[in-house]
């Protein structure tokens, strides 16, 4: 599953811990946007919306 990312995008996969989590408090750890959304296109975690707050799930 994590086989086809690059550093930048291991690296930040190993910022976010597992389990669900909400944008504000992942781009507080330093995390960008772009980065986010890179690694879900990349199925690494997933992106999801609920009360109108942007989640992310790493599995």
């Amino acid at each position: 599953m994590n086989g086809n990312l690059t550093k930048p995008q291991k690296k930040a996969l190993t910022m976010i811990p597992k389990g669900l989590h909400t944008e504000e408090s992942l781009t507080t750890k330093g995390l960008s946007k772009i980065q986010l959304v890179s690694l879900a296109s990349k199925a690494a975690i997933t992106r999801q919306i609920s009360n109108g707050q942007v989640m992310y799930v790493r599995p």
